[in-house]
């Protein structure tokens, strides 16, 4: 039979078994000792992300405000080639109609191009809040897109070489009409003359100021006003015109 072992033993042996081996390093004092099976790295220790690397701004990122700029000023084209051709026309008369119609027509295309670039304009501001510089491109082209056969089916529609002021009294009457429209879908934006802004409490970021409202001054200064000194013009143009052909 075998004997069992005594517990002095017993002991000795467990000591023996869980006991960690240490080692005392080259170059370290006598009582500095290092576990040899200690981790390199705790299990609960948290690895600080790197931030990604410092680049450049792309050639298109440099090119977008240029673009934006260029897809803007092409707002004002069809009505600046009609100031053209009725400037053509105050010097030298080349149709039926009198230079007092031609100047009516010119300040209509004035009005209209004034007008089409401060529509442009209040809409891209909204546009480069809310969506990407690729999305504001396309909408600005698409914009233009519309206003730009508008104008030509409306001179076509309403016969331009017989009827130019009436023509371009409809396009300037249009086209202030969409600007008071523009100036209520942007009324949520903070712009630079905005003092309403802090009143409103609006975020940090000064994106949006509340919800849309119908600013009737600004809307009567901006485009009640001019078409109303342009009509008036016109009214008296036209009175003029009759007294001195005589009908």
């Amino acid at each position: 039979m075998h004997s069992r072992p005594s517990r002095a033993a017993s002991t000795c042996i467990s000591n023996h078994r869980y006991e960690k081996p240490i080692s005392t390093g080259r170059g370290r004092d006598a009582g500095e000792t290092t576990e040899l099976d200690e981790p390199r790295q705790l299990p609960i220790s948290r690895r600080i992300p790197t931030p990604p690397p410092l680049t450049p701004p792309t050639p298109l990122a440099r090119l977008t405000p240029i673009l934006f700029q260029t897809f803007r000023l092409l707002s004002v084209v069809p009505a600046f080639a009609g100031v053209c051709y009725h400037l053509s026309n105050i010097y030298h008369l080349q149709t039926t109609h009198s230079r007092l119609d031609h100047l009516v027509c010119l300040l209509w295309g004035l009005l209209t191009a004034h007008q089409c670039l401060r529509l442009t304009t209040g809409l891209l501001t909204r546009w480069k809040t809310y969506y990407t510089p690729l999305s504001t491109l396309i909408r600005l082209l698409a914009l233009q897109a519309i206003c730009w056969p508008a104008t030509q089916y409306t001179l076509v529609l309403f016969n331009h070489e017989r009827r130019p002021v009436i023509c371009w009294a409809i396009i300037g009457s249009t086209t202030c009409v969409s600007r008071s429209i523009q100036i209520w879908v942007t009324s949520n934006l903070w712009g630079p003359t905005n003092v309403r802004l802090e009143a409103k409490g609006s975020d940090a970021t000064g994106v949006r100021w509340g919800p849309r409202r119908w600013d009737w001054i600004e809307v009567g200064i901006k485009c009640a006003l001019p078409m109303g000194v342009v009509y008036f013009f016109m009214a008296w143009a036209e009175a003029l015109r009759r007294e001195i052909s005589g009908c």
